[in-house]
């Protein structure tokens, strides 16, 4: 109704977008340029828009002014270098990620991409450089000790020792390890509701710490949440392979700057590494797995109730051998799946059967051939093996991709990217409504965009103002 109505513009933008229509959403963000200039926000979104449009030269554009007007975006910065890395310019995306890497120090996963980006360029010594700064700053490598409280611990005196832990926190202030202990401490102490709390304060202040995601994952198996314990083992699973892929990535760089004897050193790290990603893969499927034979294990527990003893149940030999055996089945039945694939040969790998699994990972690999964790297993089976010569291939590819490859996965990301990405717009423009505007359809289509991206609180509040104005009944 009112054309200089910024908030309904922005509106507008958020409800084309959730529509899948990325042209008209980008009609709306220019018009809500021109009357809100010079903000991040929208000339990020602009860029989102112009890529879903097939326009990747207006989408860099747009990354560049969003750029220059807020330097720590570092959603930006990644588009951007998404976009240039499709175009072809390596070196552009590496000053990207360089900038990324000053912006967010502690993110290893960026200094990992950072290292392949110069992989790809030819320049091994400063990817050697990323990967080594990569693997060292793991927290793992840094975590406060204290001797006091594992004595505690070991006297049973969990109370004291959650005090001093406490207190350590309130004069040392809040660092990951010590959240992760506290975690580990209430845990033991039987208080589910703190020991989540705790373990998930390190996670959001370290999200790539590895330990406690596995703590976490053990507290949720403790408690019986198979579901969440399955799906947090995966993200174990997954970070542990970026370590393996870091060892990796190092060995590839030092082969290449002539560097053998640190190389094949590289590499029997990444070997010597890697079961752990196998193990946490494991788990994850068998708990998936027992999940869909919850029934069959209530009927046994109800059994075991009515008929006063326990009756016969399978050992861990035999469960594995179940496992197998509906993978396998899985196998047969959709051969074209190659994350199905990579979960068997993980299933086959951890019963020994070495040989079968690598032929299930190379299977993977030709079904995908840039499925990272089916490449990372594939290679370092390869060398347990004894073929080194074919693992240093699967090795080398991982980090030298094809241009074909790059274009289809990029095309492939923003054809499916995730929609409700115009939030930053949504949030900007909400407070700025005014009490007493009349437009009821402009705010219960803010309303209903900022629920359908996930902000509840935003939404809310937007919802609680739609009623003020219009007597709603909530």
């Amino acid at each position: 109704r009112d054309s200089e109505n910024a908030p309904a513009r922005a509106a507008l933008a958020c409800v084309f977008d959730e529509a899948c229509d990325a042209a008209s959403a980008l009609g709306q963000l220019r018009t809500l340029d021109r009357l809100k200039p010079g903000q991040t926000s929208i000339q990020f979104s602009m860029g989102l828009c112009c890529e879903r449009v097939l326009s990747p030269a207006d989408a860099a554009d747009y990354y560049r002014r969003a750029i220059e007007l807020d330097e720590a975006s570092v959603p930006a910065r990644e588009r951007l270098a998404a976009v240039q890395l499709h175009a072809g310019d390596t070196a552009e995306t590496i000053r990207q990620y360089e900038a990324i890497c000053r912006l967010v120090p502690e993110n290893t996963r960026m200094r990992t991409l950072l290292g392949a980006l110069f992989c790809r360029a030819g320049e091994y010594d400063r990817a050697i450089k990323e990967f080594e700064s990569a693997i060292i700053m793991g927290p793992d490598n840094w975590a406060l000790q204290d001797e006091h409280c594992l004595q505690l611990v070991a006297e049973g005196k969990i109370h004291k020792a959650i005090e001093r832990t406490q207190q350590t926190i309130e004069q040392q202030g809040p660092f990951a390890d010590l959240h992760l202990r506290l975690g580990d401490l209430y845990s033991l102490d039987g208080d589910d509701a703190l020991a989540r709390k705790h373990y998930l304060k390190t996670l959001d202040i370290q999200p790539f710490y590895l330990e406690a995601l596995i703590r976490l994952a053990t507290h949720h198996l403790l408690f019986g949440r198979w579901e969440e314990s399955a799906e947090t083992f995966g993200r174990a699973a997954e970070l542990s392979e970026w370590v393996v892929v870091d060892y990796l990535g190092m060995g590839v760089a030092q082969a290449a700057a002539g560097q053998k004897e640190k190389a094949a050193n590289s590499f029997d790290l990444s070997v010597a590494v890697e079961p752990n990603s196998t193990l946490l893969h494991a788990q994850m499927i068998r708990l998936h797995w027992k999940v869909t034979r919850a029934d069959e294990m209530i009927q046994w527990i109800d059994r075991f109730r009515h008929e006063g003893q326990p009756p016969d149940s399978p050992d861990n030999n035999s469960l594995l051998r179940d496992e197998l055996e509906c993978h396998a089945e899985r196998v047969e039945a959709e051969p074209f799946r190659a994350d199905v694939r990579l979960h068997y040969g993980v299933l086959l790998r951890s019963a020994g059967r070495l040989a079968e699994a690598t032929r299930q990972f190379a299977h993977a690999v030709k079904l995908h051939p840039t499925y990272l964790p089916a490449l990372v297993k594939l290679g370092v089976s390869l060398k347990e093996l004894g073929q080194d010569r074919q693992a240093g291939g699967v090795f080398y590819r991982m980090f030298h991709a094809e241009d074909q490859q790059i274009d289809f996965h990029y095309r492939l990301a923003v054809q499916f990217s995730q929609r409700h990405r115009l939030d930053e717009i949504a949030k900007q423009m909400a407070p700025s409504m005014p009490e007493e505007l009349e437009e009821r359809d402009i705010r219960y289509s803010l309303a209903l965009s900022l629920v359908n991206m996930g902000l509840l609180d935003r939404g809310a509040a937007t919802w609680r103002a739609l009623s003020r104005t219009h007597r709603i009944r909530m």
